[in-house]
């Protein structure tokens, strides 16, 4: 017998006859917020959005045709909620996007039909090496190497956030199906994201789950890295040599190891004797020092006792903490990051570091995963109930003390965190993740690049790896060298550019313990391979202009940096199954080269745009397959016809500057235009305005860059030196909005310019 429904008094309130609720409500004219709920139960509070519906979306509701479903319509969606239960969604010319079946194995559960033809992505970030999710069967729990975001991206014009934070299973085994099992709640909580364009879909997933404050302009420098630092003395001769040699760098990372206990946030005083002034040091040098927080408090710690005394940390259902066995053999606690108390005092311990002059909080091993056997994670309880029931929001709200807890103790400098794993929300907090402890060969490699892509289409575009691999690699080895320089080509043009790992690594006991045996620097890989990091490094901050304009336009709209050739490109066929090239903002086109030995590979040049070769500058003809020389030194690059790429001098560190010398590259054959964006990089100030937003607009038929102020309160005396440089043309003229003198005045601006 089917289910009936009967609408109560409450607006796009159903109940239906197996006793389940079902509440239907319009975000936007483009979001719909499903629940159901059985027996007394509510559907919980969600720890990914932070967002009411809108007020003012006009719905209009009715009959179907021929059956007695009733519809609601926004301008953009239409769902029918059918006599048996189910729901049909379809778009504003009454085609179906997807269809979800009637309920009939309990709560927790749903079926979709859609498309048998549809491709699905997302889902946060995942080891499986394939792009397309169809014939797959993915877990969403947070481990080493996995980030679970609930969050189905498909080539269908919609996408799907399922709203539970313990651990989910999405079944795509079935074509045309895709079928969501929750392992806890007795409830179903979801939003269908209507595009119909892919980058739409992110657009309202951002917008749903954000906002997005911006994070400091130099975490798009160099991090260095390695597992570990294991002095003050070191990190400071590191920091000495790159200053030394020359070579841009922006970030030293203090990796674990570095503590008095795990959880007492302290400096071993014994190889980190004066913290303050290692930070003011390397604050000469123009280097940001992050330093390795983890979310364990072990029983030896001097904040163990007040944490447990006070119910801080993850206890049993009689409120007695419960620690468990660590990596390493330690006894240790989980604070509880649910409790806003257990925020607070952690922060409170964290903020030695912020004090002596720490600046990224390197947010390691929180999914956690870490000692949390079966039977310790049923009995483990937060503040707001059974940690199982939301596994995968811990690290966010781990995220979210530290980020409060920074912005109350110095409330406009950016936070900065890094972090293993993430959950829906994450950009609120200014948080950016890596792809955890994973190997070191070509294989890897090959797999990074696609958990990246579906990472940034998941709401984390922040994202980097561990490049060279963390679990090993020998640095005197030509085999690892080779791999080392591909993987720091990658890197380069990753949205953050970091090299970390356990270099010339013995044992598992290395890793267990801290023990470092390797350099992991740029000259570490010898005298071939010190050049070649060294192009790849100084070719990132000449784009760091480009690349920081293309990051706004992120934290404006979820557009992630590092993206698959399909948000760009929806309608060439062929690269729905890329896999191994991607782009980098909206004009660079780049194909790591992901095989040992390999000289050459083969790039598609996708769409109908011509590509410019970055190194040769030769242009090819969109739609086509190429053979690309690929020495050992060289990346194959393209660069879309009809674009701008703004570029700036050579520098060893991301400052603040009132004079930007920039050289304008344009690639003719189609109009152009790009927004550079630029602030001071460090405080918020960029909301109240201070910032700048010029265009460049290059006109192709009459050969002709025009330059203007778009908006934003540039420092006093601001100076745009401007050289500009058209490939594979002879025209070049400039034109100006307004005067051209020198300076900014607060009215005007004014452009030093030559062309080469």
């Amino acid at each position: 017998m089917s289910n009936s429904y009967e609408k109560s008094k409450m607006s796009n309130h159903y109940a239906l006859d197996s006793g389940a609720t079902l509440d239907v409500c319009f975000y936007t004219q483009s979001v719909i917020r499903i629940r159901i709920a059985w027996g007394n139960h509510e559907v919980p509070k969600s720890y990914m959005v932070d967002k009411s519906p809108k007020l003012d979306v006009m719905i209009t509701e009715g009959k179907q045709e021929q059956t007695e479903d009733e519809y609601l319509a926004s301008g953009n969606l239409v769902v029918v909620v059918k006599e048996n239960g189910g729901l049909t969604f379809l778009d504003q010319d009454r085609k179906m996007l997807v269809e979800q079946l009637p309920i009939t194995a309990g709560p927790g559960y749903a079926e979709f039909q859609h498309d048998r033809s549809a491709k699905l992505f997302g889902l946060g970030q995942h080891q499986i090496g394939m792009l397309d999710y169809t014939g797959q069967i993915i877990e969403l729990k947070h481990e080493n190497t996995t980030i679970a975001i609930p969050f189905l991206l498909t080539d269908q014009g919609y996408g799907i956030l399922w709203d539970n934070s313990g651990k989910v299973t999405v079944d795509a085994t079935e074509k045309g199906r895709v079928t969501w099992s929750s392992e806890h709640g007795e409830y179903i909580d979801y939003y269908l994201l209507f595009g119909p364009s892919t980058p739409k879909i992110i657009q309202h997933y951002w917008e749903l789950t954000g906002p997005a404050p911006m994070i400091p302009k130099w975490a798009f420098g160099f991090w260095q890295s390695k597992m570990r630092y294991s002095s003050q003395q070191e990190l400071l001769e590191v920091a000495e040599a790159y200053r030394e040699k020359n070579y841009p760098m922006d970030i030293l990372v203090i990796d674990f190891y570095h503590w008095t206990q795990l959880g007492d946030m302290r400096f071993d005083p014994e190889s980190w004797p004066d913290p303050v002034a290692m930070f003011d040091r390397l604050g000469q040098l123009g280097v940001k020092g992050m330093i390795s927080v983890w979310p364990y408090i072990s029983k030896k710690s001097m904040n163990y006792a007040p944490m447990s005394d006070r119910g801080l940390l993850l206890h049993n259902e009689s409120k007695v903490s419960v620690p468990v066995t660590i990596f390493n053999g330690d006894m240790a606690a989980l604070y509880d990051p649910f409790h806003s108390e257990g925020r607070s005092y952690y922060w409170e311990q964290v903020s030695r570091y912020y004090k002596q002059g720490a600046r990224i909080w390197w947010v390691d091993s929180c999914e956690p995963d870490d000692g949390i056997e079966l039977s310790d994670y049923d009995l483990l309880y937060t503040a707001d109930g059974p940690l199982e029931e939301r596994i995968n929001a811990y690290a966010l709200l781990h995220e979210k003390g530290l980020y409060e807890g920074q912005r109350n103790e110095d409330f406009n400098k950016r936070v900065l965190i890094f972090a293993r794993a993430a959950f829906g929300g994450a950009q609120r907090y200014g948080v950016t993740v890596w792809s955890g402890d994973i190997g070191y060969d070509f294989e890897a490699l090959r797999k990074q690049i696609i958990a990246g892509l579906h990472a940034a289409v998941s709401g984390l575009p922040f994202w980097t790896t561990d490049i060279g691999g963390f679990q090993g690699g020998d640095p005197h080895d030509p085999a690892y060298r080779e791999l080392y320089a591909r993987w720091f080509q990658y890197g380069a043009f990753c949205p953050l550019f970091r090299v970390h790992g356990s270099r010339g690594a013995l044992s598992f006991d290395d890793l267990l313990y801290g023990i470092s045996r390797g350099e992991n620097e740029l000259w570490s890989f010898g005298k071939e391979l010190e050049p070649i990091l060294v192009q790849y490094d100084r070719l990132r901050y000449r784009l760091i202009p480009y690349i920081y304009s293309e990051a706004k336009k992120t934290f404006e709209t979820g557009m992630p940096i590092m993206r698959p050739l399909f948000l760009e490109f929806p309608d060439d066929a062929f690269v729905w199954e890329t896999t191994d090239q991607f782009l980098f903002g909206e004009s660079l086109l780049v194909c790591p080269v992901v095989e040992q030995g390999a000289k050459t590979r083969s790039v598609y040049l996708p769409g109908s745009a011509d590509w410019y070769d970055f190194w040769t500058n030769t242009k090819y003809c969109g739609g086509q397959t190429i053979t690309a020389d690929a020495p050992l030194d060289t990346l194959p690059l393209y660069v879309k016809s009809g674009s701008l790429i703004v570029m700036t001098e050579e520098k060893t560190c991301i400052e603040a500057s009132a004079q930007m010398k920039l050289t304008v590259l344009i690639y003719t054959g189609h109009d152009a235009a790009f927004v550079l964006y630029d602030d001071d990089g460090e405080t918020y100030d960029y909301e109240q305005g201070k910032f700048i937003k010029v265009k460049f607009a290059w006109d192709e038929a009459q050969g002709e860059l025009t330059i203007e102020l778009l908006d934003g309160l540039p420092p006093e005396h601001f100076l745009l030196d401007v050289s500009i440089q058209t490939i594979q043309s002879e025209r070049i003229s400039t034109s100006f909005i307004g005067k051209s003198t020198a300076l900014f005045t607060g009215e005007k601006l004014f452009i030093n310019m030559k062309v080469l």
